[in-house]
């Protein structure tokens, strides 16, 4: 390990850390002068859960470039993905899982699966669920990603099946009570749904008053109170975990982690009055700390406050410039805020960093669009044609065919890309012929509708050859095209 890396790790901040991680941490500080490989993964995790990442993942890219595992590839993944670099993060899972056993498989599966569904795209969730069926059928955790992937694509009956599964097994993971009463609701059995919320009340209430009764001297009280938070918290009890946090930073006033905390759960209610306030409190003993800058630049962009917004969002910036999910929240608030240009600037910043990630881009092409910016998407367009993901090129056919003042040079590749994603396709085959016609004027109307006939010859019809024409006609007439008939 280089003397630089390990000055970088001596002179990480302990002071938001309780006694006993201290001590830890300094103990594997100095067996890192001898490089074990054990020390270094240690080190590395306890840096992450202090919230220290750029560090962390210094060291752990040092390990994967000399003496890499599964669990490294796990974990620089898993950071990778909390800051929003989604690519990178696929990447890491991919080259994690090709060398990992079965098990281990279905972790990097699984994280791939909640990376998908933060980024809104369900058919990668999906084709990952149906990846990790093979390798572990009937697995709790896969059906109740599929409870969840059910609730957002409105597949409520699907969502039903998959949690009541997972609570047959798992009867006390009662936490799934609130999405399973959303999903009832959402397919009209009000009454089931009523009765999960009611019974989900009651529990806790009985889990509030057990702890109540536990005695602090039967244990360290710090300790006991923070284990009683993590369990409040995770039953979204907000009121009983800000109880407990709040006698928590008494006998912990200088750990920012603990207002940090305290100001999520009032957040969570919605109380951004006293969210803030701890949020300052957290910011104020740990400047380095991006967390609650980005809460409080959250607040602001509920409150609608743009300009504020920018403010806290630009302070992180400073001091973590590669994290993407900053990055896209100062894009959205510069689009607020009608500054196209940083829009622009911050918009591309990101699909350098994600080149794979079509929301990004088909954000900033709806964008470009509305500000008349031809020539930049153009250029934009030509570039990304040159690769991306087959699915993509449907979505940039459509947006160069109905927009004559988007030109582009690498027609050719986006036509035979569409024809030889699926030959049998008929709206690709008529997409990539029609992407012909505009850039081909030459060739006569009647030549392309022979080639999209004896392309889709073993599914002709009149009708849809008449749709094709109609196409055709509207696009070299400048009208704008109605897509549906090819369907």
């Amino acid at each position: 390990m280089s003397s630089e890396l390990l000055d970088k790790l001596r002179q990480v901040k302990t002071s938001s850390w309780d006694s006993h991680s201290r001590e830890i941490y300094h103990k594997l500080i100095e067996s890192l002068k001898k490089s074990r490989k054990e020390d270094l993964k240690q080190i590395s995790y306890i840096l992450l859960t202090h919230f220290e990442q750029q560090n962390a993942k210094e060291l752990l890219y040092h390990l994967l470039n000399s003496d890499a595992d599964v669990d490294v590839y796990y974990h620089l993944a898993e950071t990778e993905f909390e800051e929003g670099n989604y690519t990178k993060a696929h990447e890491l899972i991919m080259s994690g899982a090709a060398t990992s056993d079965s098990a281990d498989k279905i972790q990097f599966y699984i994280l791939r699966t909640q990376i998908f569904i933060e980024q809104g795209d369900l058919e990668g969730a999906n084709n990952t669920l149906s990846a990790l069926d093979k390798l572990s059928p009937n697995n709790i955790v896969v059906a109740y990603y599929k409870g969840h992937t059910g609730l957002i694509s409105g597949n409520c009956e699907s969502s039903i099946e998959n949690f009541n599964y997972v609570l047959k097994i798992m009867p006390e993971l009662t936490q799934i009570n609130a999405p399973l009463a959303s999903a009832y609701r959402i397919c009209g059995h009000k009454e089931m749904a009523d009765k999960l919320t009611q019974s989900y009340s009651q529990e806790n209430f009985e889990f509030q008053n057990r702890f109540s009764k536990t005695k602090y001297e039967l244990g360290n009280p710090l300790s006991h109170l923070k284990n009683q938070f993590k369990l409040f918290n995770t039953r979204n009890d907000n009121d009983s975990a800000i109880q407990v946090m709040k006698k928590v930073i008494s006998l912990e006033p200088d750990l920012s982690d603990n207002y940090l905390n305290l100001g999520s759960m009032y957040y969570r209610k919605e109380d951004f009055d006293n969210a803030e306030s701890q949020f300052h409190k957290a910011h104020d003993l740990d400047k380095q700390n991006i967390k609650p800058l980005i809460n409080l630049g959250n607040i602001q962009l509920q409150l609608k406050d743009y300009l504020k917004a920018k403010k806290y969002y630009s302070m992180a910036y400073q001091i973590d410039p590669n994290h993407s999910k900053i990055i896209r929240n100062l894009a959205s608030i510069e689009y607020y805020l009608n500054d196209y240009e940083h829009y622009f600037q911050l918009m591309s910043e990101l699909i350098r960093r994600e080149p794979q990630d079509f929301v990004i881009k088909s954000s900033l092409v709806k964008v470009l669009l509305v500000q008349k910016q031809y020539t930049r998407l153009s250029v934009l367009l030509d570039e990304w044609i040159l690769s991306a993901d087959k699915k993509d090129y449907v979505f940039y056919a459509k947006i160069i065919l109905n927009n004559p003042e988007v030109q582009i040079t690498n027609y050719q590749k986006l036509a035979d890309v569409l024809l030889a994603t699926e030959s049998s396709d008929i709206q690709n085959a008529g997409l990539a012929f029609l992407v012909k016609a505009k850039f081909s004027p030459q060739i006569k109307s009647d030549e392309i509708i022979n080639k999209f006939v004896a392309t889709i010859d073993s599914e002709k019809s009149s009708e849809r050859v008449n749709s094709f024409i109609k196409l055709v006609n509207d696009l070299r007439n400048n009208q704008k095209l109605d897509f549906k008939i090819l369907q």
